[in-house]
């Protein structure tokens, strides 16, 4: 495996396609069936290689400078290995993926990968980004914690819906009418009240997202309570609404 990981990236661009396509095949293979361990052990590899570095020590004319320690492979090696983790690893892989989540390179990447683990750790590694990545990336990750579901990403992002910024305001309050909480709605109201009306639209859309996300969990009472009120300066919304109440008994 080591020596197809060194070719990810070589010159030749057969070699580089013939290892590419070896080392997919070898995730596919560790997929298929019982073969955990296997799996667990090609994941320990390509995460390995995705943390190696290398010491690069000062010239002979500065010999008060410290070495330089620098990933071992380039750019698009790494995102490679990441894509291959995407498949194969597991709890084990989420802490040297999170790390990569501060890395403008490499973490769009390192986030689809933790999306694809799917773990409690790599939920809480996402919802930790929040804090510290820029607003077109910070909306990729409310994205992605609101297909994951859970307590804790509705928790963050109702952290997220009084947020300066009004497109990670948005997609956060968006975000919400994924989850089937009837306490939701009193957020995205809130928000109606305030936003652009280029924004109410979305938010109204969203509600009667909310409403269905309710409806399919059984809670029907509430989703009939949120069809009742989308709000009248959304007509394509509120004709939407009328018509599914017509439908819920």
């Amino acid at each position: 495996m080591q020596n197809l990981i060194e070719k990810l990236n070589d010159p030749d661009s057969i070699a580089a396609f013939r290892a590419r396509q070896s080392i997919l095949f070898e995730c596919y293979k560790a997929m298929a069936g019982d073969r955990s361990a296997r799996k667990a052990e090609l994941a320990r590899t390509l995460a390995d290689a995705l943390q190696a570095t290398i010491t690069i020590e000062p010239p002979p004319d500065k010999k008060n400078a410290k070495p330089e320690v620098r990933p071992k492979y380039d750019r698009s090696t790494r995102i490679q290995l990441i894509e291959y983790l995407a498949l194969v690893g597991g709890e084990a892989e989420v802490q040297p993926l999170a790390k990569l989540l501060h890395d403008l390179e490499l973490r769009e990447p390192a986030r689809r990968a933790l999306d694809a683990i799917g773990s409690p750790a790599a939920t809480a590694a996402l919802i930790a980004a929040l804090d510290r990545c820029g607003p077109e990336f910070r909306i990729g990750v409310i994205n992605t914690l609101a297909r994951r579901g859970g307590q804790e990403a509705a928790a963050a992002l109702r952290n997220l819906a009084d947020d300066p910024d009004p497109q990670v305001r948005l997609a956060a309050i968006e975000a919400l009418a994924c989850f089937p909480v009837a306490g939701h709605q009193e957020i995205l109201m809130k928000a109606y009240r305030t936003e652009t009306p280029a924004g109410r639209d979305r938010i109204a859309r969203a509600c009667l997202r909310l409403a269905e996300r309710l409806r399919d969990a059984g809670d029907k009472a509430n989703a009939r309570r949120i069809y009742q009120t989308i709000p009248h300066e959304s007509p394509a919304q509120r004709q939407a609404a009328e018509a599914v109440l017509k439908t819920l008994h």
